[in-house]
């Protein structure tokens, strides 16, 4: 567990991992969750590519703007259009 946060796995994987593990330790297979479960691992992981996919379509739209000598209305509808991508 150790080395996977010094690996800089997700938080929300380090914390379900160690509920696998401490039923795995007490022997508990019922606590254990389904691994075909909708939830858990791959879930978290699909939602850091969702985030990812958002933040590089934002980083696009500012990219291509030039922050420094655009117009209040410029500035408005910027924001529409980073809104309408999330």
């Amino acid at each position: 567990m150790d080395v996977a946060k010094l690996a800089g796995i997700p938080k929300p994987i380090l914390d379900e991992a160690k509920g696998f593990l401490s039923a795995l330790e007490k022997g508990k297979k019922s606590d254990l969750p389904s691994l075909n479960a909708p939830q858990g691992l791959f879930a978290v992981q699909q939602e850091e590519f969702t985030h990812k996919a958002q933040y590089e379509k934002v980083k696009a739209l500012l990219a291509g703007m030039d922050l420094n000598t655009i117009t209040p209305l410029q500035a408005l509808q910027l924001l529409m259009k980073i809104k309408e991508e999330l």
